[in-house]
């Protein structure tokens, strides 16, 4: 059976970092958004809305209208990842995927509301960890598999463009000599395009109010779009199928007009050896897999990506820990995250999941962990992905501290004690702790809304307050003709407001934002006289009102 996956492997776009996963890490997030899109935790982004989260449209499942009469959103996040890549030079290593669509939406290569509809679905998630570009990428990747097409694995780490880059996306009405060129461009070769523009048309169509010389002036409307092939919510080859039997519905293919017939002109630019290539369903889900990979990979050439985001087999989440009323104990909240996915994790559901805790004294205490019951304590994704939830609550002496915890799975097999990838153990800071008295006043003026912000730090950091306490706030900042924020980290110091407790000081300090970026992240720190810092990090922005 004949294969094209040779071809994406021969060029390598992006520069590559190597790393064994270790808890926790900036991408922890993505992973999540990546694999969890319903059941007992669920992170919302390509399914439907969550807590906190606010995405307007959907691409499960993957149809047209559900929320938007003529729009298919998964045809839209495949068709804003290769316009925004579309502008890079591989001779000069400038542009790629980096966002800086969202400054280049006014453009006629850029024409219809695709674009900065992608963007506003996006637009919840962009945080100091979340770059638009790597949402981008991510976008491409749930919408290939929510139509059920391949898996395309996902790198993270691309920095977003802070202006438009040159223009060069193909256009319909362009000749096969152009669209090669510009293909050649992007260091893509001419299999590698009749892929590429294959692989994308198998979703979606042509909307006639953005292209009426395409789709004909007769019905010019919101629900008027040509579909690319006859199967056009379903990702297989009806798009290759269709080409090559001269019988099909492709309005870049048996358009009337045949200057905007480019796909025609794609198709055929290596004599149709591609496309029968293509027929086969097997290599073109495999050859859709890499060139698709091989398109978000392309990014600037100072930009390192880190390696494809791994399913993690087991994953902690901490959920809460704060002091109690008297500051004598730790609250703590605790889930653990099973992969039981059939093949690819536990085969058998465990007998127990028990959490080694180490305090600062260097003393263990086992305490055993609850399989979840809300929604069966099942979490599910894409390609038959499932998770079981486990949950701990307990208490824990503050005078002993915590140092790290282990995790022990006992099996019908027997007990395996996960230590966080040979380090020796999942780290967990005592150091500094967000103060539940955190709050939002929203009686701002100017379109601000003002947080109070506290924390709790260990006496021993503070040293007589030589380290000051501070908050590291990511402001969402509006951006004037773009529908994506910028981020803008501020550096807030804060001040001591009540006396030790427990062996804890408390600190407060206050952060003013514009009012449509409230909810956003921050950490919480102490840098101590060696540089180094102690901090809790990622924190969302608290919704109690002050």
């Amino acid at each position: 059976m004949s294969s094209l996956r040779s071809l994406a492997s021969l060029l390598v776009v992006a520069n590559v970092a190597k790393a064994e996963y270790v808890w926790p890490t900036k991408y922890d997030h993505f992973e999540d958004m990546l694999v969890m899109h319903s059941g007992y935790r669920r992170f919302g982004f390509s399914d439907s809305p969550d807590i906190g989260l606010t995405v307007a449209t959907v691409v499960v499942p993957c149809s047209f209208g559900s929320n938007t009469v003529g729009r298919q959103t998964a045809a839209e996040w495949v068709r804003t990842a290769f316009h925004d890549m579309a502008t890079f030079d591989h001779t000069t290593g400038a542009g790629g995927l980096d966002a800086s669509i969202m400054y280049e939406v006014g453009r006629g290569e850029n024409a219809g509301t695709a674009f900065n509809s992608t963007l506003s679905d996006i637009w919840e998630f962009v945080s100091p960890r979340t770059s638009v570009s790597d949402m981008i990428a991510l976008a491409l990747v749930a919408s290939v598999a929510s139509c059920g097409g391949p898996e395309v694995p996902l790198r993270l780490g691309r920095i977003d463009a802070t202006e438009a880059g040159p223009e060069g996306v193909p256009e319909p009405q362009d000749s096969l000599g152009t669209i090669q060129a510009d293909f050649d461009r992007m260091g893509l070769t001419t299999e590698e395009m009749i892929a590429l523009v294959a692989c994308g048309h198998t979703l979606g169509g042509v909307h006639s109010e953005d292209f009426p010389d395409i789709t004909g002036p007769e019905d010019v409307s919101p629900s008027n779009v040509p579909k690319f092939d006859n199967t056009h919510t379903q990702f297989d080859t009806a798009v290759v199928d269709e080409y090559l039997n001269n019988e099909g519905i492709n309005p870049l293919v048996f358009g009337k007009n045949d200057t905007t017939n480019s796909d025609k002109r794609v198709f055929a630019a290596d004599g149709n050896v591609t496309m029968h290539k293509l027929a086969d369903a097997t290599t073109f889900s495999s050859t859709c897999a890499d060139v698709f990979e091989k398109m978000i990979n392309v990014v600037p050439s100072t930009v390192t990506l880190s390696e494809p985001i791994q399913l993690i087999k087991v994953k902690p989440y901490l959920d809460t820990f704060k002091l109690n009323s008297d500051g004598s104990k730790f609250v703590l909240e605790l889930h653990v995250r099973l992969r039981s996915t059939k093949g690819k994790g536990y085969a058998n559901p465990p007998s127990s999941v028990t959490i080694d805790v180490l305090d600062r004294k260097g003393n263990r205490t086992s305490l055993q962990a609850a399989h979840a019951t809300l929604k069966g304590g099942q979490s599910y994704g894409f390609f038959g992905e499932t998770f079981d939830w486990y949950l701990l609550s307990t208490e824990l002496d503050v005078g002993a501290g915590v140092e790290s915890f282990k995790i022990h799975v006992s099996t019908s097999e027997g007990e395996e004690v996960l230590d966080n990838g040979g380090t020796g153990g999942y780290p967990f800071n005592d150091g500094v702790i967000s103060g539940t008295q955190s709050c939002l006043d929203t009686t701002g003026t100017q379109g601000n809304v003002t947080f109070d912000l506290y924390s709790a730090v260990r006496s021993d950091l503070v040293q007589d307050l030589d380290g000051v306490p501070w908050i590291r706030f990511a402001h969402r900042i509006p951006q004037q003709g773009v529908v994506t924020p910028k981020i803008v980290i501020e550096k807030i110091s804060m001040a001591e407001v009540s006396t030790s407790v427990g062996g804890y000081r408390f600190f407060k300090g206050k952060a003013t934002t514009p009012s449509s970026g409230w909810s956003t992240r921050y950490d919480l720190g102490i840098t101590l006289e060696d540089g180094k810092e102690v901090t809790r990090e990622f924190i969302h922005t608290p919704s109690t009102s002050c």
